[in-house]
């Protein structure tokens, strides 16, 4: 063969305790692995019932197009349903997502009623977020100011975000898909919202976090776990 591997190198299947693990070595030609992975498919009984499979690539790129075409011949076919795809490499989109989700912000304003302030990765506010305003951000979101607006961290899914403020006294916080409405802020605020002029704390920040049973709790940061609080490189609190 002109690459130099064997038909038997190029593909490698083994049990799992989750179905059937399917390595596809990653540096021959793909239609003569998807080939090879047919043959040695067709020669094994046939599976009555669906049979979940990880799909191992390695270092090899495969494309959306051809990825679905492999997966629905493996179903139609061979009734072998792929269920999770390991790989080595990601796409341009895929890395430049993550750069963003890295990505650190300083703002210095306020947040008035009726604006939304969107981040991709955290966030460091120096101001205000007003009821009916509303700072959102994939990563955490530090307030140095008051929070009486909405604030949502981790909202690409993130449940290890947290939401820290000088002064917390929310409308509402939400991390990943989490909700938390507290009554004690609601009525708080409801007595401060018409005063600007509140001063800021003695400089301990309160955090809200998804404890070990996915509850959010809020609390001074000095209390929290340091586990909790993913540290920023732009930023540093004194704990």
């Amino acid at each position: 063969m002109s690459d130099g591997i064997s038909d038997v190198e190029l593909v490698s299947l083994r049990g799992t305790k989750g179905g059937l693990s399917i390595q596809l070595d990653d540096g021959a030609d793909w239609e003569k692995v998807v080939g090879r992975l047919q043959e040695i498919l067709q020669d094994q009984p046939a599976n009555h019932s669906p049979l979940s499979a990880s799909l191992v690539l390695g270092k090899r790129y495969v494309t959306e197009r051809e990825l679905n075409r492999l997966k629905a011949m493996m179903e139609k076919q061979h009734n072998i349903i792929i269920r999770d795809v390991e790989k080595e490499v990601i796409t341009i989109e895929e890395a430049k997502s993550m750069v963003e989700e890295q990505a650190f912000h300083q703002e210095v304003r306020m947040v008035r009623s009726g604006q939304v302030l969107d981040f991709k990765g955290s966030v460091l506010l120096v101001g205000d977020v007003n009821p009916g305003g509303v700072i959102r951000a994939s990563g955490n979101i530090y307030i140095l100011g008051h929070l009486r607006g909405i604030a949502h961290a981790g909202a690409s899914g993130n449940p290890s975000a947290v939401i820290c403020a000088a002064v917390m006294e929310p409308r509402q916080l939400r991390i990943a898909t989490s909700i938390y409405r507290s009554p004690e802020a609601m009525e708080a605020l409801e007595e401060q919202e018409n005063d600007d002029q509140q001063p800021v704390n003695d400089g301990h920040l309160e955090c809200a976090y998804l404890n070990e049973n996915n509850e959010m709790t809020v609390e001074r940061i000095q209390k929290i776990p340091k586990a909790i609080i993913q540290t920023d490189t732009a930023i540093h609190f004194n704990r």
